[in-house]
């Protein structure tokens, strides 16, 4: 049987965010329990190994976020687990972190020459290794491609933050200017061909809001 544990799993609700999950290889349990309870305590869901038998063939079958791994373990080491994660293709772009005792130079480079993305001594600081483990998992966020939103010729993108000090950021398609001397023609003003205000225009006809007015400019 394989020497695991595993947090409590909730039912899930409608639209409730779903946990990310680490693997945490360490034989000794004192250090097992202490890594589990500050990971979960930031909000990980954990599963524990008490040795590397198994790991690989349970990633594969449910990929975590993360690996942490101890390298003296029963059996196969550290160092052996991270290379044969490596050599997984479904596994390759998991990030490992090494959790470990072994703390001369030459164990830290051949960790971080095997694929480890950092390496993390014992003793350790618990509120370090959660910092570090962020850290490692930012690095391997994908950023979020802003939704763009069509409406015949006008694409609207989604609010930017705050600091960018507009509402929006708004383009309007080249061919969408030409429609704009129509505005102007029934507002009784001279019919224009500058870009701006044909822009101005176009806000004038097609814009519909209580907030203040995005800043804008045309393509």
């Amino acid at each position: 049987m394989i020497p695991t544990q595993e947090s409590p799993s909730p039912t899930l609700g409608y639209n409730t965010a779903v946990k990310q999950t680490i693997f945490a290889v360490e034989d000794d349990a004192d250090i097992s329990r202490l890594v589990r309870h500050h990971l979960e305590a930031a909000g990980y869901a954990v599963r524990t190994f008490a040795a590397t038998a198994g790991v690989v063939s349970e990633a594969e079958k449910q990929a975590p976020t993360l690996f942490l791994l101890d390298i003296m373990l029963p059996g196969s080491d550290g160092l052996e687990l991270c290379k044969r994660i490596r050599q997984t293709p479904a596994l390759a772009m998991i990030p490992v972190i090494f959790l470990t005792a072994k703390v001369s130079e030459a164990d830290r480079v051949m960790g971080l020459e095997l694929g480890a993305d950092d390496y993390i001594p014992k003793p350790f600081s618990p509120r370090e290794m959660v910092a570090r483990v962020r850290a490692v998992l930012r690095r391997f966020e994908r950023p979020l491609v802003p939704a763009i939103v069509k409406a015949g010729d006008i694409e609207i993108d989604r609010p930017r933050p705050p600091s960018s000090g507009c509402w929006s950021i708004w383009r309007v398609i080249p061919d969408a200017c030409s429609r704009a001397t129509n505005c102007w023609t029934r507002s009784g003003a001279t019919p224009t061909t500058s870009p701006r205000a044909r822009w101005t225009c176009m806000c004038a006809a097609f814009v519909r809001r209580s907030k203040p007015t995005p800043t804008s400019r045309a393509i």
